[in-house]
């Protein structure tokens, strides 16, 4: 086989590839979210895949300044879901099998092991925002991410 039937015979593969990369070209955000005005110091923003066949999230912590920042996700659609429950304070306590089964020591164990949000946020940082946001079905936050970095605020209604 000669040089250039091999070329030929691959050109339709490389095209296939370069066509379908775009999907897969890094993108980067950043911006602040707010709600009635003010910034929302903790939480998660995370962006969503949309297609059919597309899986992936990617997760990103707000600042005390409400601001946040992500890279290297595929240049499409998003959705955007914003959730602040995870630090709350008042947020009800895990109960662990080995409370149930009567074995306190194991449970104490398990806690102390186990990572509490509402621990490492800072007191008063926790604000309360819509449930709509934080559930990928209900929320009305819709990106287009593009080829590079840009910048992407999301003002909170109730």
């Amino acid at each position: 086989m000669t040089g250039a039937s091999r070329f030929f015979l691959s050109l339709p593969v490389f095209l296939a590839v370069l066509g379908c990369s775009n999907s897969n070209t890094p993108s980067g955000v950043y911006g602040k979210v707010t709600y009635k005005g003010e910034p929302v110091p903790a939480g998660t923003v995370t962006f969503h895949r949309t297609g059919k066949d597309q899986i992936g999230s990617y997760p990103f912590s707000l600042n005390s300044d409400g601001s946040y920042e992500g890279t290297t996700m595929p240049a499409e659609e998003m959705v955007v879901t914003i959730d602040t429950e995870s630090v709350n304070p008042n947020k009800p306590k895990p109960v662990y099998s080995g409370e149930q089964m009567g074995n306190a020591e194991y449970a104490k164990k398990m806690r102390e092991r186990t990572p509490d949000a509402a621990k490492s946020a800072e007191a008063g940082k926790y604000v309360a925002i819509p449930p709509k946001y934080a559930d990928k079905e209900k929320s009305p936050l819709k990106v287009t991410l593009t080829k590079g970095k840009q910048k992407h605020n999301f003002e909170l209604q109730d």
